[in-house]
């Protein structure tokens, strides 16, 4: 499979599961204090949001996708570490796995990104 399809495909998955989380999170009243995760809020769903659009160019194999990619990996990156050692906190070990499987997952990304992009130029 190549680099572009499957990063693609990864980035819109999880750009499209991050706002369904928090939707469902939102909606469900399961957050508490929202005054206090406005920014917290904006960080997550700007990070979806590029994460979904370097999807979209990936796929379109845009000259901007993969500015765009590193970008958004990056922020998936400190967001799953966070939510990791938040669940850790809280003692509650399936978030935590599952944070960490993500983390699995995007850096191995991120390298074959970086080798790409880097032969590419």
């Amino acid at each position: 499979m190549r680099f572009n399809t499957l990063a693609g495909t990864f980035s819109i998955a999880i750009g499209i599961l991050v706002f369904i989380v928090w939707g469902f999170l939102l909606a469900n009243n399961q957050v508490t204090q929202i005054a206090g995760m406005l920014f917290h809020l904006a960080a997550e769903f700007s990070m979806a949001s590029l994460m979904i659009a370097s999807g979209i160019l990936l796929l379109k194999n845009s000259k901007w996708a993969f500015s765009l990619f590193f970008t958004g990996s990056g922020m998936l990156f400190y967001s799953v570490l966070n939510a990791a050692s938040y669940y850790a906190i809280m003692e509650q070990s399936g978030p935590v796995f599952f944070f960490l499987l993500l983390f699995c997952l995007t850096v191995p990304l991120l390298i074959l990104g970086i080798k790409k992009h880097t032969a590419d130029k």
